[in-house]
């Protein structure tokens, strides 16, 4: 296990700390992480594992893959463009390349740009059998600022995969691991595209994993509001890369014992250039004051690494 104690300032007026583990892709390969070689505190009881993808830019992104028992793979959104040869990497290793179920959070690049390019540019790389979401109409981005769906829906209309819509408390079971949607799109009130994110549970190896997406608050009160304590999980990834996503309410409800960011140093840091550390506009801090506050010790940041939960 890799250790190192963050240190950073919290919420501009004091100084704590997490203590944030991450394998060192440089130490540590692939093929030892998927069978247990090197490991930290075991989570799950069958041989499933979390994979949460490394940003192979400096750009921010989300891609998790769920391996069950048996070697099928699970894949939430994927990343920017640039992240696409590690993802299929990771699927090549794990069964040769086949995708058991691939959802998609919400339509921004830095979510389906993996998908987006294996269909355009790679569409043998992977067999891939649906793409599952619940994108808003294109006349709700009417007038937005995100465009990024009338990017991202014609890419999948035009490739034939089949597309299948999510709507709120549909299940998939494979090999024993299950998700479940915990909400579809709904029109009102208007909000940003992170705020139509679908969120998932993910029963697997008698642990609960909630997958966020980029969640903001509007949504995340409504799934508060429907669902109360049984929010409750062992594990979740941090909404919105860390920052300006899901409010603390909600994440007191789901109550983790780890925590998975999907978050580059930079973010991590807030900070523009890696060095001056504290200096720029995102509240990270603040996130991470939150998780202190409700007690969740077991964090996991990417930071350009691929992190493995086993």
């Amino acid at each position: 296990m890799f250790e190192k104690i963050m240190k950073m300032t919290v919420c501009s007026v004091a100084i704590a700390a997490l203590t944030a583990s991450a394998f060192n892709p440089n130490e540590v390969d692939r093929e030892k992480m998927l069978t247990g070689t090197n490991h930290y505190e075991p989570m799950f009881n069958d041989g499933s594992r979390i994979i949460m993808l490394k940003e192979c830019s400096m750009t921010q992104m989300t891609g998790i893959i769920v391996k069950t028992p048996h070697d099928q793979v699970i894949i939430f959104d994927g990343g920017n463009l640039v992240d696409t040869d590690n993802l299929i990497d990771w699927v090549r290793l794990i069964n040769g390349g086949k995708v058991s179920a691939w959802f998609l959070t919400h339509p921004h690049n830095d979510h389906y740009g993996v998908l987006q390019k294996i269909l355009t540019e790679k569409p043998d790389a992977l067999e891939i059998p649906f793409v599952a979401h619940d994108f808003p109409p294109m006349e709700w981005c009417e007038g937005s600022s995100d465009k990024e769906l009338l990017e991202i829906q014609p890419i999948l209309d035009k490739s034939g995969i089949r597309q299948v819509r999510i709507t709120k408390g549909m299940k998939w079971t494979y090999d024993g691991v299950t998700v479940t949607a915990l909400n579809q799109f709904i029109s009102e009130p208007k909000r940003s595209i992170n705020d139509v994110s679908i969120v998932f549970k993910v029963e697997l190896g008698g642990k609960t994993f909630m997958v966020t997406g980029d969640v903001h608050e509007i949504t995340s009160d409504r799934l508060i509001e429907e669902y109360g304590d049984a929010l409750k999980c062992d594990i979740v990834q941090v909404s919105h890369h860390g920052q300006n996503g899901a409010p603390k309410r909600f994440y007191e409800k789901v109550n983790p014992e780890m925590a998975l960011w999907p978050t580059p140093y930079w973010l991590w840091e807030n900070s523009t250039d890696g060095k001056h550390l504290g200096n720029f506009i995102y509240k990270t801090n603040y996130t991470k004051c939150w998780f202190q506050e409700i007690g969740c010790k077991r964090h996991y940041i990417t930071m350009g690494h691929d992190v493995v939960i086993e």
